[in-house]
């Protein structure tokens, strides 16, 4: 909020309503909503869950009203606490004592966490209704941390086993991606077909391989070099050196899935 504040009082509109669109659909919608799912399907105080969601749902709307006025009043006049016009509410204003730093800690590492997971699932193609073994390397002493978070990232990930601490190991068949001091592992062998999985980054490899030297006899061609404008051989290297990372990518799946020199 006090971002939004900030912008809006040095009139950048555009960066406020970019803000204001980005804490309510990321921050409320994608993490908080499906977190917010876990306490209010299980045991326990689901007052306390409610009340936050509603809270949150009914500042993000007055925040939103300057961006959106006629979409709010309709959002505003649903809620079942609200009386009366948004437009005639008061605007959210930054409270100092709803600022948590840890809490924001935990928050970005579970985010950082989940997403790590998320895109070994989907880079190595697993079946989205497929449960994992999810293991999470923890630097010494940060074990009660993670284990804070277990149950988000179980939910989040699809996890049906989750395994973490600093002497959590990997093998053969293991994708992994570091996470700041973390390090997350999903072991692929029965959740991913593994032999398709090979020929389809074959296939890529090959495809990528005759791109690059097409590319690289280009940029080897002195005659090219000498005529060609600048931004169109700027253009060349680029186009290179992104062949060449997304081979060593390639490379690294490969080799993380055990193919065979």
């Amino acid at each position: 909020m006090r971002d939004v504040d900030a912008d809006l009082s040095g009139w950048r509109l555009n960066e406020a309503a970019s803000r204001v669109y980005d804490f309510f659909w990321s921050e409320y919608c994608d993490w908080y909503l499906e977190l917010a799912k876990i306490r209010l399907y299980g045991e326990g105080d689901k007052r306390t869950v409610l009340s936050v969601l509603l809270y949150t749902l009914a500042e993000s709307v007055k925040m939103a009203h300057p961006f959106l006025p006629y979409v709010t009043e309709e959002l505003w006049s649903s809620l079942p606490m609200t009386d009366g016009l948004v437009i005639k509410a008061s605007y959210p204003v930054s409270r100092e004592g709803f600022a948590d730093a840890e809490a924001d800690r935990r928050m970005e590492l579970f985010k950082g966490l989940v997403t790590a997971a998320r895109n070994i699932r989907s880079l190595y193609r697993v079946n989205p209704s497929a449960r994992i073994e999810l293991r999470i390397k923890t630097p010494d002493g940060d074990l009660a941390l993670v284990d804070e978070l277990s149950g988000g990232l179980r939910q989040l990930v699809r996890a049906d086993r989750l395994v973490c601490g600093p002497e959590v190991g990997k093998e053969k068949g293991c994708a992994s991606t570091p996470v700041g001091v973390y390090e997350v592992i999903v072991p692929l062998s029965g959740v991913a077909n593994l032999e398709e999985e090979v020929a389809r980054l074959r296939k890529e490899r090959r495809q990528i391989q005759n791109d690059l030297s097409v590319v690289q006899a280009k940029l080897s061609n002195q005659d090219f070099l000498a005529k060609a404008k600048e931004e169109v051989v700027q253009k060349a290297r680029e186009k290179r050196d992104t062949l060449e990372t997304e081979l060593a990518k390639i490379e690294e799946s490969l080799k993380i899935i055990g193919e065979n020199p």
